[in-house]
C-alpha cells in the first residue's frame, strides 16, 4: 500500500465514529416513503459520492434515498440557492416550494433553503460552535426534537387548507 492510500485509509477510519446513523432515521424514512414522498440528500462535503454510498449502504438506508447532490460535485456550497435547486431538480420535483429541507443548521440549511424557496424543518441535535452558526435571522417553519418528529410535521403540512 502507497503512502497515499495508507493515509486515506487512516482518514477514513478516523471519520468512521462520525457516521453512526440516527437511531430515528430509518422510522422517519419508512414513514416518508409511506406517504409517497421522494427523499432527497444534500451535504456540505468534501467526500466523493462513493464514500457516502457506501456508509448509506452500510446502515441499510441506501435504497431510500432518491436524489443525492453533494456540494462535492458542484460550484456551490449550502447555503447558495443554486445548490438548493440543483437537488430539486435532481428529485424531479414541481417546484422548490412542494419540497421541505430537513437540516440541523440555521445558515446552511434553513436560511439556504429558505432563499430558495423550500420550507424548512430545523432538528438542532449538533453542537455548533456560536461563531460557525451564520443565522442571519433564519427562522425555520418547524423545529423538531428528533427525525422521529419529521413526519408529525409533514402530516400536518399535508393536511387538507393547509
Amino acid at each position: 500500500m502507497t503512502a497515499g492510500a495508507r493515509a486515506l485509509a487512516t482518514y477514513r477510519r478516523a471519520w468512521e465514529p462520525h457516521t453512526v446513523l440516527d437511531p430515528h432515521a430509518l422510522e422517519m424514512l419508512h414513514g416518508l416513503r409511506r406517504h409517497g414522498l421522494g427523499v432527497g440528500l444534500l451535504p456540505n462535503t468534501l467526500w466523493p459520492t462513493g464514500w457516502h454510498a457506501e456508509i448509506f449502504e452500510r446502515d441499510g438506508v441506501l435504497g431510500y434515498i432518491d436524489a443525492a447532490v453533494y456540494s462535492s460535485e458542484l460550484p456551490w456550497t449550502k447555503p447558495h440557492p443554486d445548490i438548493f435547486a440543483a437537488a430539486v431538480a435532481r428529485l424531479s420535483a414541481a417546484s422548490a416550494d412542494r419540497c421541505a429541507f430537513v437540516g440541523d443548521r440555521a445558515f446552511e440549511d434553513v436560511y439556504g433553503a429558505q432563499r430558495a424557496g423550500m420550507r424548512t424543518i430545523l432538528v438542532p441535535h449538533s453542537s455548533i460552535p456560536e461563531e460557525e452558526l451564520g443565522a442571519y435571522g433564519a427562522v425555520p417553519d418547524a423545529v423538531v426534537g428528533t427525525l422521529q418528529d419529521v413526519l408529525t410535521v409533514v402530516d400536518e403540512w399535508n393536511r387538507p387548507g393547509c
